[in-house]
């Protein structure tokens, strides 16, 4: 409960929605990134949770974006036909993810991961990264972007991931 606070309070009380990061995220689609302008711009985001996927969905669909979205629940014979339409449609800038398309896909089209929540296993946050940087990657420049709020449990989740990863490379070293 404490992580999914941190994305909006929505996702723990359905009678508010206030969401920081959700106006982070828009601030960096629209201001930073220009996901509208850009034409060779393709994004992936992250959540862990669908409800989460459905309140960025609504904010794009405010912001006249197009997106394609692939949860657990979208049946695997109809996953290809969505990835599809993210890598061929240049209308379609937004690629929204569950853990379900967090192992296994190839989206070497994007050049930008946004994690809206950083896992707890540094490897899950790997396998996100890697669905982008992949042989087959044309692009020269890959972006990577975690929201953390500020002093709360993400931050000592982010620490602890980074512990880990130092711890793992030293022992591998």
């Amino acid at each position: 409960n404490m992580r999914m606070v941190c994305n909006s309070s929505y996702l723990i009380d359905k009678q508010t929605h206030n969401s920081p990061k959700l106006a982070e995220l828009r601030h960096i689609l629209i201001e930073q990134l220009s996901i509208k302008e850009d034409q060779g711009k393709k994004v992936i985001i992250f959540s862990e949770w669908v409800t989460m996927l459905k309140l960025i969905g609504e904010m794009l669909k405010k912001e006249d974006v197009t997106f394609t979205m692939l949860t657990g629940k979208v049946p695997v014979k109809k996953r290809q036909a969505l990835i599809k339409e993210f890598e061929d449609n240049d209308d379609c800038k937004i690629f929204l993810s569950s853990e379900s398309g967090g192992a296994g896909l190839n989206l070497q089209v994007a050049d930008t991961v946004i994690n809206f929540e950083i896992p707890w296993n540094p490897a899950k946050k790997n396998q996100r990264i890697g669905r982008i940087d992949r042989i087959g990657q044309k692009k020269q420049k890959l972006h990577v972007f975690n929201l953390l709020s500020l002093e709360s449990i993400e931050v000592k989740i982010a620490t602890g991931l980074l512990l880990k990863q130092n711890l793992f490379e030293g022992v591998l070293n």
